[in-house]
């Protein structure tokens, strides 16, 4: 962290956004996990029982 001033409350504006940026990072983690699982989990189980891949490669990007 940079100081600019020696004010107090740009410090505390800062940890705030951090905490805020930090909040917004788990949440987006917790919901992209279960999607991309239960992708992979589609992909490895039609592997598994040799059987035709039910999703193309591009319907994955």
């Amino acid at each position: 962290m940079i100081l600019t001033d020696d004010n107090f409350a740009s410090i505390e504006a800062a940890v705030e956004e951090g905490r805020t940026v930090y909040q917004n990072l788990l949440k987006a983690i917790a919901f992209i996990l279960p999607v991309n699982g239960g992708e992979s989990m589609t992909i490895l189980i039609s592997v598994l029982l040799a059987r035709q891949l039910p999703i193309l490669s591009l319907q994955v990007l």
